[in-house]
């Protein structure tokens, strides 16, 4: 005789109790994966800015100077190229740096006709094979980055300027090199684009200035020389702006020869913008799109923001990388990113 066999399926309370439990196991895994994926971000970027740092020294080797932090342009109202271009043969870009279009490099009898750091309206860089509207340069961009990744012709949105010195006193600190910039450009916000101050007394600057090791009189490990841009900012709407280290393309450099090497005020009537590079002003993790020197055409006092949760990493000028966190002491900040302040700092 045959016995018949009961199968009990799950009922439903069973099912709502497994799915509950999956549910719970979800959401403590998930934050677990997010903070390692993260983490893994986070040490690409700090490898790309140990990179960015041995491409300085080894430039340095090289010229026995730091690259200028912006180069002017070759003719009245033209744009040169950031430091960014003149490292290219040190981040394995030295195809794309032979056909870069330097005004030096123009052809006999010519004179190129359009700024040989700025892309934008331009399909090609002053109609050489130079093209930079797509070109993606891993080194140059935090991957933790939410910005968009190209911005037009004027290319990829980079992540890491140059640290151009800082401005205004806080505590000790007191700027040696500072001017007003610039006559251009306002913004609907309403802030005078004349609120911005730049500083001349980093290891990167505008205005065709090149810097060497020795200058830096208060030690390489105590300066920094590059930070991270990389990050939203907002306006009191909420709408968000971001424009990584430049708003024209990481190719960008300076206008007019432009070298603050003493305190002056007066901005008069020119266009000294430094792009790619910043005067540290505010505090890092200050989001306010709409401060004095922020919310202007070129943000000569963007500050050091990052979507690593607690702060930004930089490069000192020996080469380290280092995290900051975002309550980093203002005036801390100010000192390391000035090159001979002759203050001691505390460890940060």
């Amino acid at each position: 005789m045959v016995q018949s066999r009961n199968r009990h399926a799950f009922t439903l309370v069973e099912l709502l109790v497994v799915i509950a439990i999956i549910g719970v196991m979800v959401g403590l895994l998930l934050p677990a994966v997010q903070a390692a994926r993260e983490a893994a971000r986070r040490m690409s970027c700090s490898n790309n800015l140990k990179q960015m740092g041995l491409a300085l020294h080894n430039y340095h080797d090289t010229y026995q100077r730091f690259p200028m932090g912006g180069r002017t342009g070759g003719w009245n109202g033209s744009w040169g190229t950031s430091y960014y271009v003149r490292l290219l043969p040190y981040v394995e870009q030295q195809a794309l740096f032979d056909l870069w279009p330097f005004t030096e490099r123009a052809p006999a009898g010519t004179l190129y006709t359009q700024a040989e750091g700025y892309g934008a309206g331009n399909a090609f860089l002053r109609g050489t094979p130079v093209d930079i509207r797509n070109l993606m340069i891993a080194t140059y961009r935090c991957p933790s980055s939410p910005l968009e990744e190209f911005k037009g012709n004027d290319g990829m949105v980079a992540s890491y300027s140059g640290i151009a010195g800082a401005v205004e006193a806080q505590g000790r600190y007191m700027p040696q090199r500072q001017r007003a910039c610039c006559s251009c450009c306002g913004h609907a916000d309403g802030v005078d684009p004349q609120l911005g101050l730049h500083s001349g007394s980093g290891l990167l600057v505008g205005g065709g200035l090149t810097l060497r090791f020795r200058d830096c009189t208060d030690g390489t490990s105590n300066v920094m020389i590059l930070g991270e841009t990389s990050d939203w900012m907002y306006r009191p709407n909420g709408l968000k702006i971001g424009w990584g280290s430049s708003n024209h393309g990481w190719a960008m450099g300076s206008g007019h020869n432009h070298k603050p090497t003493t305190v002056e005020t007066a901005a008069g009537n020119w266009d000294g913008r430094w792009f790619n590079l910043t005067s540290i002003r505010y505090p890092i993790g200050t989001r306010n799109y709409i401060l004095p020197g922020v919310n202007i055409n070129q943000g000569p006092n963007n500050p050091l923001i990052s979507a690593h949760p607690g702060g930004v990493q930089v490069c000192m000028t020996d080469g380290s990388v280092r995290f900051l966190s975002d309550s980093t002491d203002l005036e801390t900040l100010k000192i390391i990113a000035d090159r001979d302040t002759k203050l001691p700092v505390s460890e940060f």
